[in-house]
Order: C-alpha cells, then structure tokens, then sequence
C-alpha cells in the first residue's frame, strides 16, 4: 500500500537486483570463487598466496516445523538452527573462496572434506591455518605448514589434561595469526541480511546472497 507494490513483485525485482549485483561484483574482480573442478584449478587460483585461513561462517535460520529438518539444521556449537559455509581467506582480510551453504548440522571438518575432496592434492603449496574444528586434517592432506592449536587429551578421571606453558602459549599465538579470518567474516556479517535470522528457504537464493555479501566485503577492502 505505501509503496505501490505487493509481496511478488518485491520478491522478482530482489532477485533481479540481486542477479545485477553478482555481476556487477564479478567484472570488479571482487566475487569470490565458489568451486573448483580440481586441485590444479586450485593451485592456479591461489598461485600468488603463500598462507591461507580456513573458517566456517554461520547464520541463523528459523527453525523448520518438520522435526526431522529440524534435527538437520541444527547446529550444535551455536545452539540453534543454522546454515554454514566454508570460508577461505588471506591475512588481508580478503574472502578468496566461500563454499555453498550446507545444514548447521554438518561438522566442520566433514564440510572441508566435502568441498575438497582428500583424494586429491589441494594444499601442498601453501601454509594453512586452521581452528580445533578442524581436527585430523594432518591425517587426509598435506600442506606446506600446518598452524592448529592444540587440544587438550581426553584423560580419566582425576587425571589432569591442563596444557603446559608452552602449548598455552602456541594456541595464543595461532589465535593471533586466525583473527583475520574472523575480522573477514565480521565484514560480510556488515550486510545484515546475514546477521539476522533468515526466513528465506531457497537454497539458491541463499547462496546468492551470501556470495554478493563476501564480494562487496572484498569490494570494500579493494577501495580502501
């Protein structure tokens, strides 16, 4: 009524306007990549870097009436419904690379796993960087330097597990060196189409929106 307009036409002219952005975004060499067909597009793609950060981003969603759905988008470590996404980025800040959106439930790692398959050679070339999510990549890839922060061990009861002064000390400053990646996620997360929860159900849409939120993110870093 105020706008001369109803919930259809709102809806085709977000999506055109949304269509227009992406490619707007991937002429200005801001778009992140979103896939690669296999490791040598990777190496290629990331040829100029020698350290990348790994991270997953979620955002809240509201919660599916069917209880099986529920059970799937539920996120463990954020305690409610979630969609996530991997999330590559350099120690400027910039999102190199941001996966399609997958169920809160998926753990990070098997995410990892899922985007880049073990039976190939993704990160040979380059020092990675990583979070406790991502427990066991030494086990299925090889990269040049590995930073993770180390975990305490599982011990019986009454036994202390508390990490000693230097592995204290390691896990600081592996968290120093991942906040870029945190400070790069807090940048798409500007956009607040992605910090409130989401009542969008297309899966299409949603990617859209999340690819368009990264590249003006790198946008912004592009004409600091």
């Amino acid at each position: 009524m105020l706008i001369g307009t109803d919930g259809s036409n709102a809806q085709r002219n977000f999506e055109k306007y949304l269509q227009l952005l992406t490619y707007t975004l991937e002429r200005e060499g801001a778009m992140p990549r979103r896939n690669f067909k296999d490791a040598a597009e990777f190496k290629a793609y990331l040829q100029e870097e020698k350290e990348i950060i790994v991270d997953v981003s979620e955002q809240a969603t509201q919660r599916p009436k069917n209880q099986e759905a529920q059970k799937e988008q539920y996120s463990g470590k954020k305690k409610r419904p979630t969609h996530k996404e991997l999330i590559i980025s350099t120690k400027n800040k910039q999102i190199l690379y941001i996966s399609q959106s997958y169920k809160g439930k998926q753990p990070d790692y098997s995410l990892l796993q899922a985007e880049f398959p073990p039976d190939q050679d993704w990160f040979t070339r380059v020092k990675v960087r990583l979070d406790l999510g991502f427990q066991g990549f030494a086990d299925l890839y090889q990269c040049e330097q590995l930073c993770i922060p180390i975990k305490k061990k599982r011990t019986p009861k009454g036994v202390c597990n508390e990490l000693t002064a230097q592995q204290k000390e390691h896990n600081k400053q592996a968290g120093q060196e991942r906040i870029y990646v945190e400070h790069a996620i807090g940048g798409m997360k500007r956009y607040r189409i992605l910090e409130h929860r989401s009542r969008i159900k297309s899966r299409k849409i949603i990617n859209q929106i999340i690819g368009v939120c990264a590249a003006l993110w790198n946008f912004y870093l592009l004409n600091l």
